[in-house]
Formats: C-alpha cells, sequence, structure tokens
C-alpha cells in the first residue's frame, strides 16, 4: 500500500506553528526564516520536542524564539500568564531567590527552606550556580541585564531547574547549597 504522512505530534505541530507565526508576524520574520541558525534552533527543537521534559521544551522554546534578542519575543513564565498546567511546572521549592553582582540569594523562604534565608547560593541541584546563571543567560530572550533580573524565577522551578539540566527528574528532592555569612 502507499505510505500515509504521519500527522505531527502535538508538540511538534505547535513548534512548526510558533516558527510560522514569528516568521509571518514579527518585523525581523524574514530575516529570522532566511538564517541559519534561526532555522536549525526550530528544526532541532522540532525533532525533539517529544522526547524532551516539558521544562526543556519551554527553554528551547524560548532559547529559539531568543533569536530576535528583543526582550519581548518570547514565552512568559506561567506567573504572568495564569496557572501552569498540570505536571512539573505546578511544582515549586519554597525558597525565593534573587541575583545580585555578587551572587544569588535566598531573600525569602517558608518551612524546610527557612535556613536558608540571607544565604548565597553556591550550588543548585547538579550545577554550580555560575553554571547555572549562564545556563539562565542562554535561553533568554532580551538581553543579559534581563536575564540577570529575572534569574530568581529559575530558581524556584523544579520544571525550569530540570530543563536547564540542573536536576534530572522535576519531582525528586533538589539539593540547594548555600553559603551562610
Amino acid at each position: 500500500g502507499a505510505a500515509q504522512a504521519q500527522q505531527p505530534s502535538a508538540r511538534r505541530a505547535e513548534v512548526e506553528a510558533l516558527r510560522l507565526f514569528a516568521e509571518t508576524t514579527h518585523p525581523r520574520g524574514r530575516e529570522a526564516a532566511a538564517d541559519a541558525d534561526w532555522r536549525a534552533r526550530w528544526d532541532s527543537l522540532a525533532a525533539e520536542a517529544d522526547t524532551i521534559s516539558i521544562g526543556a521544551y519551554f527553554v528551547r522554546t524560548r532559547r529559539a524564539l531568543g533569536w530576535f534578542r528583543d526582550g519581548h519575543t518570547t514565552v512568559l513564565p506561567f506567573e504572568f500568564v495564569g496557572p501552569p498546567p498540570e505536571g512539573p511546572f505546578q511544582l515549586g521549592l519554597p525558597i525565593r531567590v534573587r541575583a545580585f553582582h555578587d551572587g544569588a540569594f535566598v531573600n525569602a523562604a517558608k518551612e524546610e527552606g527557612a535556613p536558608l534565608v540571607r544565604g548565597r547560593i553556591t550550588r543548585i541541584g547538579d550545577m554550580d550556580v555560575v553554571t547555572f546563571m549562564r545556563a539562565i543567560a542562554q535561553q533568554w530572550c532580551g538581553n543579559d541585564a534581563w536575564a540577570h533580573r529575572w534569574a530568581g524565577f529559575h530558581f524556584s522551578s523544579p520544571a525550569l531547574l530540570q530543563g536547564l539540566g540542573a536536576i534530572r527528574d522535576a519531582s525528586a528532592p533538589v539539593p540547594v547549597e548555600v553559603m551562610i555569612g
């Protein structure tokens, strides 16, 4: 019999729709469509969309849109657009972090995170804090100053920690090392 064309998965279809939307609506969309780096980002994401975690899918989509480097073309964290979908994005660490020029500090916490308040994070999951901050900046949609400003959101989301490579399992406990004093 004749081979039937396979329908793209929901994620792959979403990747293709986002890419087409950006190429047809963004003021620099035609430039993007002609750029090899742009095409490689989206082709890679489409090829791997069904095999990566939801956190990695989010991060890779944001990284693909980050080609524009305009700070506005991105995928927003759920804190700004409504409740997260079922799954790892509903999980959160009991800490809030703020990045400063001299490190990332726990500035608020509850429950088991309380002893970490005022501590400078040295490691989160499998990454030292410098490597983690670089991973945040690499996927950010705008300039590095804004990546630095919004970095704290990434420290408390197991889905983003997984997507950035700091942890393997978003539902497992996340080790956080801090230096106090």
